[in-house]
């Protein structure tokens, strides 16, 4: 799992986040941090409703409800610079995958999906996420988390 949140495209991303910051502050006299930066980034979406916080002290309210402040400043354009990257475009894995829609988001399913059953049975953590891994690696985007296999979802959250 770790291999499929730390990706290049999402070091760029953080990149992006990091220049724009600096930019930013220099240019209005603010000292933002990155992690004001990015839940400000979060919340200019107009999809989200609300972001929930994990404050453990009054001043990380302050903060957050700072980065709301920020997160109206935020353009379209800004949102997009922060998004896109530029990157050498990689082959597509040889699979198939069908489009799913719930009426606002489409995302391309795998037709082969990863069962979970098995994944119980694995008790080195590192056999696991490199299974894990070479999964989504190979382009399975599917997981089958049935409730008759122990443990899928908590594993498969690790």
């Amino acid at each position: 799992m770790f291999d499929a949140l730390f990706t290049e495209e999402n070091e760029q991303r953080y990149k992006n986040l990091v220049t724009f910051a600096e930019s930013y502050n220099k240019k209005y006299g603010k000292t933002f941090s990155l992690a004001q930066f990015a839940l400000a980034y979060v919340l200019a979406h107009k999809r989200v409703d609300g972001c929930v916080i994990g404050a453990s002290n009054k001043a990380q309210i302050a903060e957050s409800v700072a980065a709301l402040e920020l997160s109206k400043n935020f353009t379209q354009e800004d949102l997009n610079s922060l998004y896109t990257v530029k990157l050498k475009p990689k082959p597509d894995p040889p699979l198939d995958y069908i489009t799913l829609c719930d009426g606002t988001l489409c995302r391309n399913i795998s037709k082969l999906i990863m069962g979970t059953g098995g994944l119980s049975k694995i008790n080195n953590q590192t056999q696991l996420f490199e299974l894990l891994n070479a999964t989504i690696a190979m382009g399975i985007n599917t997981f089958d988390t049935a409730p008759i296999y122990p443990d899928a979802e908590n594993l498969l959250g690790k």
